[in-house]
């Protein structure tokens, strides 16, 4: 593991009113690992990761990150029906860098081709959103979350709206961005057997931070403390993740 620390989060509280939904949350990512947050409904995982990206203030304790965030949000902000296709997608992008009332040059045209063929995708640029299927559609924002030229990614249930040999290759490609571009990626995810495999480290979060492993290093027990009385069901999607892996 790399001794560059791209994000460090330190104490990290958050209530509303006397709902407690975060309680002193500290965790560190390192630059090119993969880390897997996984835990029950109302854990805090989105609350989490929107204060890692800014879309939370009100907290109490600290967060800090070097360089460059990528995110791909729960919910994108799209609908299925607005009248815009793929590379105009990723196009927004490059506004952080190009700014949003300038014409894009020809470089900028490669540049957004180069990010669609990163993920996948390069034939489908032309292609209306509403005609992706849902694996397609997450690597058109994947690509969008890649134009920041960020060392640090953020997916927050990135696996929403695909089907499971859609959810393998896209895990898949997550890793090759990983090792290609040497980033880091944090990932909360409900797919707990994809999570186990794909991911370097877990971390089992429910309100407070329960362990933060290795992944071959997360214990029934741990998985217990956060998951009860599911354990049953999520213990099983861990084996069989790790059976998949071997075959």
């Amino acid at each position: 593991m790399s001794n560059d620390k791209l994000l460090e989060v330190k104490n990290l509280s958050y209530s509303i009113g006397e709902n407690i939904i975060l309680k002193n949350v500290s965790f560190d990512v390192y630059r090119g690992t993969m880390l897997g947050i996984i835990g029950p409904n109302g854990a805090g995982k989105t609350t989490l990761v929107k204060a890692i990206v800014g879309d939370l203030e009100d907290f109490e304790g600290a967060i800090k990150s070097s360089g460059k965030i990528g995110y791909l949000p729960q919910r994108t902000e799209f609908e299925r029906s607005f009248p815009i296709n793929v590379k105009e997608i990723v196009a927004m992008g490059l506004y952080e860098k190009r700014g949003t009332l300038r014409y894009f040059k020809k470089e900028d045209w490669k540049e957004i081709e180069a990010l669609l063929g990163n993920v996948g995708i390069k034939k489908l640029k032309n292609r209306r959103i509403g005609t992706l299927s849902g694996g397609e559609y997450q690597r058109a924002m994947l690509a969008r979350a890649l134009a920041k030229q960020p060392n640090l990614l953020i997916l927050d249930e990135p696996e929403a709206g695909i089907d499971e040999m859609g959810k393998a290759s896209f895990y898949n490609l997550l890793d090759n961005l990983k090792k290609s571009k040497n980033i880091s990626i944090l990932m909360v995810s409900h797919d707990i057997g994809m999570v186990f495999d794909a991911c370097d480290s877990i971390l089992c979060l429910n309100k407070t931070l329960h362990c933060h492993k290795a992944s071959e290093n997360v214990s029934p027990e741990d998985l217990t403390k956060i998951f009860s009385p599911d354990f049953d069901l999520i213990l099983r999607g861990k084996e069989h993740a790790k059976r998949e892996h071997k075959l």
